[in-house]
């Protein structure tokens, strides 16, 4: 059974600000922002000299009109709130590239590989396109209907605006839900439209083709479609975000996000603070079942008892709590503590335990390529001392083969360079599974954790095909 049919809830993260600060120390969190800003535009005065208590109070009072000031007044605090907005998209642009100038860390890498397993839906109300960068490195692998793809940043996050006419071979792929699901509820860097628009109509995007490491799938010096002359489709941090719940897409997403936590057995909060001025978003909270189980890892959870500590206002969303983490390594530490338990679960998943499938042979889905240029790959598992190794297989050829994969496997090899009993079957597996606490694959002189199995038809042949996650 391929898990899009499943019937199980998908797990639900959601995702705030302190997950790209743990990405990045130089990611701003709200006041930090409103620091910069005032940097950034120092003839502002009304914000330079704003007694507000902090940047969201000015911002909140600037979006909003107040019924003493004539419409004039009112139209230039507006334009002001606009402009700042437009600055907060400047300064995290510059911050993404430099985060994303380096490379990305492993848990992050991590985390994308399993969500991708688990075909996660991850929530966040993170602007940048940082996690968009990591899954576009990870190329992930898998099934997509009747064949093998690759996953990119544009096929997993939807509902998202309309993407301008395709200039490449990629931006021919769709969202397939073959993966995992990341939903932006306030907006994207990448996201555009003509500000007041209030039904969405101008609504666009650039497509997301960068990756870490100062790499990028294709050049984007050139904005073809003008996409960047409009505005960011931003929401802001304001305490009342009325006006910018109107567009169709705004709509869908915190919808498509409210359904998918009604639904989950398991939430988890990661670098979400949960601010008691966020009310829709704490309202959306509200939604997880008495019966779910909500984690939060944050770098400070504060006190249980005090009402204003993140962990005091968790506990009043979800009737049971999880994993409960904090540290500055919390994230990192929670991702491999999360790859691990995957591993120890494969052990009793149910492709790998059915005693009918114990013959059928193992297959890892990977890449081959780079960026623009890569491509979807089957291997076979082979047994080589403590580390399993892949073989090179065509996929294609398996549909129309007279013999099982790991058969044809083992004939496309030299000879004596392995024996059949080499490959790995599901029951073979299975028993090396409940020897050792980790799977240890080693594919291009990388190592890699299997952290799922799903059972595949391909041709006549039944075969169980293996979800990786990074090791170093």
């Amino acid at each position: 059974m391929s898990p899009q049919d499943s019937v199980s809830p998908r797990p639900v993260y959601v995702l705030g600000a302190g997950f790209s600060k743990a990405i990045h120390a130089d990611m701003p969190v709200t006041d930090e922002l409103g620091r910069l800003i005032r940097q950034r535009l120092p003839g502002l005065k009304s914000l330079a000299d704003s007694p507000a208590t902090s940047f969201e109070d000015w911002l909140s009072l600037h979006v909003t009109p107040l019924p003493f000031l004539e419409g004039h007044a009112n139209a230039l605090r507006r334009a002001e709130a606009e402009q700042v907005i437009a600055a907060i998209a400047d300064v995290l642009d510059e911050r993404v590239e430099i985060a994303s100038s380096s490379a990305s860390p492993l848990w992050l890498r991590q985390l994308v590989a399993l969500w991708h397993a688990e075909r996660a839906i991850v929530i966040t109300f993170n602007y940048d396109t940082l996690l968009e960068r990591a899954i576009n490195e990870s190329l992930l692998s898998g099934t997509q209907g009747d064949d093998f793809g690759l996953s990119y940043a544009d096929d997993v996050v939807y509902p998202a605006p309309q993407a301008p006419p395709a200039i490449s071979y990629a931006d021919m792929s769709a969202p397939s839900g073959s993966s995992l699901q990341l939903l932006k509820l306030h907006g994207s860097l990448n996201w555009f439209w003509s500000t007041g628009d209030t039904s969405g109509a101008t609504l666009t995007r650039t497509r997301e083709r960068s990756m870490f490491s100062g790499a990028s799938m294709v050049d984007e010096s050139i904005d073809f479609t003008g996409a960047r002359a409009l505005d960011r489709f931003l929401i802001p941090p304001v305490s009342s975000k009325t006006d910018y719940y109107n567009p169709w897409l705004t709509q869908a997403l915190w919808r498509t996000a409210y359904r998918a936590i009604q639904k989950a057995t398991e939430v988890t909060l990661i670098g979400y603070s949960m601010p008691s001025t966020d009310r829709s978003s704490l309202e959306l909270l509200r939604g997880i079942s008495r019966d779910a189980t909500l984690s939060v890892i944050d770098r400070s959870l504060g006190d249980a008892k005090d009402p204003s500590s993140l962990l005091w206002r968790a506990s009043k969303v979800a009737g049971n709590l999880g994993r409960i983490d904090e540290g500055p390594d919390a994230v990192g530490d929670f991702a491999a503590d999360h790859l691990r338990a995957a591993a120890h679960d494969l052990v009793s998943s149910e492709p790998i335990a059915g005693a009918e499938e114990s013959t059928a042979s193992v297959l890892v889905a990977s890449s081959i390529g780079w960026g623009l240029n890569a491509r979807p790959k089957v291997f076979t598992l082979v047994s080589k001392g403590a580390i399993a190794q892949t073989r090179d297989i065509n996929e294609a050829e398996i549909r129309n083969s007279p013999m099982p994969p790991i058969e044809m496997s083992l004939n496309m090899l030299p000879a004596k360079m392995h024996e059949l009993s080499d490959f790995y079957t599901a029951g073979r597996l299975r028993t090396r599974l409940l020897e050792r606490d980790l799977l240890t694959i080693d594919r291009d002189q990388r190592r890699f954790s299997a952290v799922s199995a799903e059972s595949v038809q391909i041709g006549p042949w039944a075969t169980i095909l293996l979800y990786l996650a990074p090791l170093e």
